[in-house]
């Protein structure tokens, strides 16, 4: 009897322990992995907006024409609705997602223009019309047109204003930033005056 005891000593002993890591196991469950995909999405979100305005970033310009551009033929009218910083490319600094004249607005000759200007940023920003030869310089007060800028566009605004002219003189032009040094660093569009168009136009010439 002794010695069957002995033999059994190991097996109870085996089973206990089993005992209790089974009873260990259903009191504390393992939590199942899951994989943590937040820091992946901050990390498209970031790629994708900025964090502060929540724009997104260096996304192109609107493809339609008709929210930016206007025209009533009969009144020989155009109106331009020119968004500072709508998105963020070139820093903020762009109107409707475009810089650098890389949005050709086009107009006959002898047309009125409206140009219904909005800064969606806090850095001061304008509208001015210059030639578009004058785009690299530092500063800019007085536009081309009689009445074709925002006011004091050397200060810049925070929110709306608008402004009218005839386009009574062709060439090759450009709403700019009046704001210094930002149309220097490519914050205007194109704006051209053609004796020979018969209707406003806009154009997106990097895009399809």
């Amino acid at each position: 009897m002794h010695q069957s005891s002995l033999l059994f000593k190991p097996v109870n002993s085996a089973a206990s322990i089993l005992l209790l890591l089974a009873f260990l196991t259903c009191s504390n469950p393992i939590p199942a992995v899951q994989a943590d995909d937040s820091s992946t999405k901050d990390e498209a979100h970031s790629h994708e907006h900025h964090p502060v305005t929540g724009r997104k970033i260096a996304s192109p310009g609107p493809m339609d024409t008709a929210k930016f551009l206007l025209v009533n033929e009969e009144s020989k009218t155009a109106i331009l609705p020119i968004i500072a910083t709508y998105n963020d490319a070139n820093y903020g600094m762009n109107f409707n997602g475009h810089h650098r004249g890389k949005a050709i607005y086009t107009v006959p000759k002898g047309w009125k223009i409206t140009v219904q200007f909005q800064n969606m940023s806090p850095v001061p920003h304008s509208a001015i019309i210059v030639e578009e030869s004058m785009t690299k310089k530092l500063q800019f007060s007085e536009p081309y047109f009689e009445g074709a800028s925002t006011r004091e566009p050397l200060k810049g605004l925070v929110k709306k204003d608008e402004f009218s002219f005839v386009a009574d003189e062709s060439g090759k032009f450009a709403i700019a930033c009046g704001f210094p040094a930002h149309s220097a660093s490519g914050h205007w569009i194109s704006l051209i005056i053609s004796p020979e168009a018969h209707t406003a136009t806009l154009v997106f010439p990097d895009k399809p």
